[in-house]
């Protein structure tokens, strides 16, 4: 038997154009299926146009196969899209014009067919169609045997130039899935061939360029050779770095630069230098410019221009939620108070439980993006419990990444004075040193499909140093979020902590635990579970147990609902009593977080039937 010599392909897939080339697209399917589209449907819309009942049937094809075919076939387009065929005033003529398109369709379909098969490796499959009409209703039907599919024969990879034996191209050439033998996908070569080439491009060989790309098929053998020729060329590296900006020092921005002069190019490396430029609230807008016309010995200058962002900023707003009340936020930050990026930034907030204002100064060190040490005071009145407590706080900070994880080393002295009902008002104060750990990871900042969030924080002081007494606190907490099919969220949420203190009551209220509340057991009031002195207040707790599951589902656009189980107490008993609460709730994706507004029975308060519970905000 003499064979023809086989055939070069264009193995690229791209959207359907006539017949230019198959389309794929992934969804779910059945072996056998019919749509059916009413052109009457359209008529309202577009005019006058036959009502013709349109039905396409594919038998023998399933999964991604029938996918690309219907993405392909002209005349399912057709039938999904009745108002693009040409149109009459006249509801005879639309009919005739309508049955016209049809047929045309119908003929290109085999056709069609053979294309959308052909990235699957299915060059010669058997196609019997039939078109049925009755009255107004057409059916095209599509009878396919896929037949011998191809497999590749003889496969060829080959590397050139200087980039021959880099670990990179090694890599890839390793990690390959085109194998002799094999069905031949059309998908399968595309991604080899991008692989390979984009590992070169980052691995600093801009130049690289295939000098053979080709899938060679023989249809009546059932077999197709592959051969890849890739030329890297030669290495280019980088050059002079320069960011200009004249707002901060030179040694400060060059701690924004992590690349150096002589590394391989890579492109990756400049968009992390961008995004740190960006990330570090100095500028408001950053371009890197890539010199290669003013390269010399393959050496490409880099040029990052930047825009300053005001120094001042100044922030108002305002709020309401169940735990708080109506609230107001009034915020100033001076982002540059001299060349080495000193910062200080002032807070004040004001609600029916709390009225206090903070400042914080941030010094930078080390990584700029991450490293600071920050002073801080603080001073106000708050609602702590059943306390009243006013409060005047001091404080340095330690902050930076640690394996991937957000440390922050502490030292803070607070004084308060505190009272709880008719009590006589009791001055008490605390110097503690602290370690807090946090770590974070979501798909989306704002709303989370998928990630968690904890924190453990470590502190404790000593009579012999400026506390009233001698205590060590450890506070656990995390949130963990789970996909629910396409609309829903699995939330889960949990806290532990405790206190081990040699005078408890000589504690101020600050550093004891209470439960209850939007963000803790929901049916009880914000941090009313806790033990209670003899005229029933609220006095907080050595321990802290706390946790929550909650089903939410999104029914229409971004409004959906939501159901949720807590349990939590705070106590000065490991054998806590834990307080159920459960209920039901309404919740709204705004532009700044979600709405969540909650009904909540407390399942051991006889009491109280249900509370509402209002709050905004991101899950994580």
């Amino acid at each position: 038997m003499v064979l023809s010599p086989k055939r070069t392909i264009d193995a690229r897939i791209s959207p359907r154009e006539a017949i230019a080339g198959p389309l794929v697209h992934w969804k779910r399917s059945s072996v056998r299926s019919a749509w059916f589209i009413s052109a009457a449907a359209c008529a309202m819309v577009a005019g006058p146009v036959a009502a013709i009942e349109l039905g396409v049937e594919l038998i023998g094809i399933d999964g991604e196969l029938e996918d690309n075919v219907r993405g392909y076939l002209s005349i399912v387009e057709l039938a999904e899209n009745p108002e693009d065929s040409d149109q009459s005033e006249d509801e005879a003529a639309a009919a005739e014009q309508m049955e016209i398109s049809v047929r045309r369709a119908h003929a290109r379909a085999s056709a069609e067919i053979q294309a959308a098969l052909q990235p699957f490796g299915y060059y010669d499959p058997n196609v019997q169609t039939s078109l049925e009409s009755d009255a107004q209703t057409w059916v095209a039907r599509y009878e396919i045997e896929l037949g011998e599919p191809i497999r590749i024969d003889e496969l060829t990879i080959s590397v050139e130039g200087e980039g021959r034996d880099s670990d990179a191209v090694r890599e890839v050439l390793s990690s390959l899935t085109l194998t002799s033998g094999n069905i031949l996908r059309h998908p399968e070569y595309e991604t080899a061939k991008s692989r390979l080439l984009d590992a070169a491009y980052r691995a600093g060989y801009i130049d690289a360029r295939y000098e053979r790309a080709e899938i060679r098929v023989e249809p009546t053998a059932h077999d197709a050779d592959i051969e890849l020729a890739l030329d890297t060329g030669p290495l280019y590296l980088f050059g002079d770095i320069v960011i200009e900006q004249a707002i901060l020092s030179p040694e400060l921005v060059g701690q924004f630069v992590n690349i150096e002069e002589g590394e391989p190019f890579n492109p990756d490396r400049l968009v992390e230098l961008q995004l740190a430029l960006e990330d570090s609230g100095f500028f408001s807008n950053v371009t890197i410019n890539v010199l290669r016309e003013q390269s010399l010995d393959r050496r490409i200058p880099i040029v990052a221009r930047t825009t300053p962002r005001p120094n001042q900023e100044f922030t108002v707003g305002a709020g309401y939620g169940t735990d708080t009340g109506p609230r107001i936020r009034l915020g100033m930050e001076l982002r540059r108070l001299n060349p080495n990026g000193h910062r200080f930034n002032m807070d004040l907030r004001i609600s029916a439980r709390e009225t206090k204002v903070a400042g914080e100064y941030r010094i930078p060190v080390r990584n700029f993006s991450t490293d600071y040490i920050s002073y801080r005071a603080a001073l106000g009145r708050e609602e702590i419990g059943d306390f009243d407590s006013d409060q005047v706080l001091v404080g340095a900070a330690w902050n930076d990444v640690w394996h991937g994880l957000q440390r922050r080393f502490y030292l803070e002295a607070v004084r308060s004075d505190f009272s709880v009902a008719d009590a006589p008002t009791v001055s008490e104060e605390v110097l503690y040193p602290g370690l807090r750990l946090s770590g974070r990871q979501t798909d989306d900042p704002l709303f989370t499909r998928q990630g968690y969030s904890w924190s453990a924080d470590l502190r404790g002081g000593s009579e012999s140093i400026l506390s009233s007494t001698d205590f060590a606190r450890i506070h656990l907490a995390g949130e963990y979020v789970y996909p629910l099919g396409e609309r829903g969220r699995l939330l889960l949420r949990g806290e532990l902590g405790a206190i081990q203190a040699d005078q408890f009551e000589l504690l101020i209220p600050s550093q004891r635990f209470f439960a209850g509340g939007d963000r803790s057991v929901r049916g009880y009031e914000f941090e009313s579970l806790s033990p209670k002195d003899s005229s029933g207040a609220a006095t907080g707790g050595r321990y802290l147990a706390v946790g929550s599951i909650e089903f939410e589902y999104l029914f229409i656009g971004n409004f959906g609902g939501a159901v949720f189980y807590d349990v939590g107490n705070a106590d000065n008993d490991t054998d806590l009593k834990l307080m159920r609460g459960s209920g039901i709730g309404f919740r709204w994706r705004t532009p700044v977080g979600m709405l969540r507004i909650d009904l909540a029975h407390p399942l051991d308060d006889p009491e109280t039937d249900y509370r509402l519970h209002l709050t905004i905000g991101t899950s994580l």
